[in-house]
């Protein structure tokens, strides 16, 4: 048989309290209100987040789009990145482009210069002899077009310092953008 538990008032209380003090301080509020000097508000929501998290956003988000496997392609891909002609195409030299004239010469540099790109149907099995690229960055909105081609170039001369490579800088969509060929 068990004996009875006596419980006295002044206990029945301090247990009260105890366990409302445990349970607010499990709260995240009363987390941040203690290491206030690690939380931050944000702008846009009002809501209160980390430090940490607050930085300057320097990520570029790199897609690989497709690639040219004969040089049909690559004039196609040339065409458009360049709007045909309209937009300055930039080489990994800094040697500008603009204009049909132009960016024909530079289909035919790019045709003849190194290993050269076949025709369509030309060989016994197609390859891909460029890579196309999309760089884009997240806070598109307040990013200026020179910082984002000079970027783009940087890392990708830092990468593939003896490759040849074109930049267009396409800014008149939602998400302004690099595309490389």
């Amino acid at each position: 048989m068990s004996r009875p538990i006596k419980i006295f008032d002044d206990e029945i209380i301090a247990r009260k309290v105890f366990t409302k003090i445990e349970n607010a301080s499990k709260l995240p509020l009363n987390y941040i209100n203690k290491n206030r000097d690690k939380y931050t508000k944000d702008i846009k929501t009002g809501k209160l987040i980390s430090k940490n998290m607050f930085r300057k956003n320097t990520e570029v988000v790199v897609k690989i789009t497709s690639g040219s496997k004969n040089s049909q392609a690559l004039s196609k891909h040339l065409d458009y990145i360049s709007r045909k002609g309209s937009i300055e195409l930039i080489t990994n030299d800094f040697d500008r482009y603009v204009g049909e004239d132009e960016i024909l010469e530079l289909k035919k540099f790019f045709k003849n210069e190194g290993i050269p790109i076949p025709l369509y149907k030309e060989g016994a099995k197609e390859k891909r002899h460029t890579i196309n690229m999309v760089f884009s960055m997240k806070e598109h909105s307040t990013t200026p077009k020179e910082k984002l081609q000079q970027a783009t170039i940087t890392t990708l001369k830092r990468i593939y310092p003896n490759n040849l490579f074109v930049v267009a800088f396409h800014g008149d969509t939602d998400n302004p953008h690099c595309h490389v060929c």
